[in-house]
């Protein structure tokens, strides 16, 4: 089964394909009407039916390179006849010359870009001297015939130059944001990793100091895991780690709170204008939850899995740095698996003496 990058590829080879194949056929009977039937478009015609040609063998399953470097030998060898016939640079076909190298580098490769680039120089360094040496035929379109034609054949390579480099920026935005996401998703769970965790803390320090507000976070452990992963294999394992995101995941139910996998085992849910009390609450449905979805798992260890869940949450000004309220909820949740794990301990943070009391929910 071919890749959806191959897909797309293979369409656009043979978009350009059936697009020159286009302007071929249109300036070629353009040129055969405007000549009155006189000295008949052959290189055109060639060109044409070699397009035609390729883009069937595409249709057909054909190599998608084999096609590329097909749609830009033709190209470059007509373009050099054609240049021959139509008085070199004093007819329309030079101005296809930029294109041609963008077109090797948007079919193939970088590569094939600076080789095209090079081939194309020297063509036009050929059609130079042959038109210097007057060796070139002459261009039997007249004055006005050749105005149209340098026209259409400049706004075409505009078009094309245009439509080439819009292509890669949308491939450079999708691409950069793709790194993006991927840099800030963990990559078994697709919830958001331990950098996304750190400027998402961050930045809802700096929120909830500004207004004084609420900051709760819940930092929580896969009880058991360690066993569990080592007796029923890492496959068990990572499916009772991305259940376990799920769980959580679906109690963060506004767009301002956060979950993440903190490492490991252990998760965090940020929650921002979330007091003790709400916080609480939802920290134990997110316990009791895995006790029922558990049951998905490979049986017989499973039942000794729970979760067990540290909370902490301070109003604004108390809250000093990211590290601090980390720490605070870290203490709180060993505090719960000292306790004998599946719970939650509510850390209770003391802003005038400083002191922390835990409390098991």
């Amino acid at each position: 089964m071919k890749s959806t990058d191959n897909l797309d590829r293979r369409t656009l080879i043979a978009t350009v394909n059936w697009l020159i194949f286009s302007v071929v056929v249109i300036g070629t009977i353009a040129k055969y009407f405007a000549l009155d039937g006189a000295n008949p478009p052959r290189v055109g015609l060639v060109l044409a039916v070699i397009l035609a040609a390729n883009g069937i063998y595409l249709q057909r399953g054909g190599s998608a390179n084999a096609a590329a470097v097909f749609i830009l030998s033709s190209m470059y060898i007509g373009f050099i006849v054609a240049g021959y016939n139509t008085g070199a640079f004093k007819g329309p076909i030079v101005y296809l010359a930029p294109i041609l190298p963008v077109l090797s580098v948007l079919l193939l490769n970088r590569k094939a870009g600076w080789i095209g680039l090079v081939a194309i120089l020297l063509s036009l360094l050929m059609l130079s001297l042959l038109q210097y040496f007057g060796k070139t035929s002459a261009l039997l379109l007249g004055d006005t015939g050749g105005l149209i034609s340098k026209y259409a054949v400049l706004s075409c390579s505009c078009l094309v130059t245009t439509w080439v480099v819009w292509d890669f920026a949308r491939q450079s935005n999708a691409f950069a944001e793709a790194n993006l996401t991927n840099a800030n998703t963990d990559f078994l769970t697709g919830i958001a990793n331990r950098r996304k965790i750190a400027d998402a803390l961050e930045q809802e320090i700096e929120r909830a100091r500004r207004s004084d507000s609420w900051l709760s976070l819940i930092l929580i452990d896969v009880d058991n895991f360690k066993h569990y992963n080592d007796s029923s294999g890492h496959q068990a394992g990572d499916r009772c780690l991305i259940m376990v995101s799920d769980v959580i995941a679906s109690f963060a139910m506004r767009p301002i709170d956060v979950v993440g996998r903190f490492g490991g085992d252990e998760f965090i849910l940020i929650l921002p204008n979330a007091n003790a009390s709400a916080t609480c609450e939802i920290a134990d449905k997110i316990r009791r939850e895995m006790q029922v979805r558990k049951s998905s798992l490979d049986q017989g260890l499973s039942d000794e899995l729970s979760l067990t869940l540290g909370v902490v949450s301070m109003k604004g000004q108390a809250v000093e740095t990211p590290e601090r309220i980390i720490q605070l909820a870290d203490k709180a949740l060993y505090y719960g698996k000292d306790q004998g794990k599946n719970c939650v301990v509510n850390a209770v943070f003391e802003a005038q003496t400083g002191s922390t009391k835990f409390e098991r929910q």
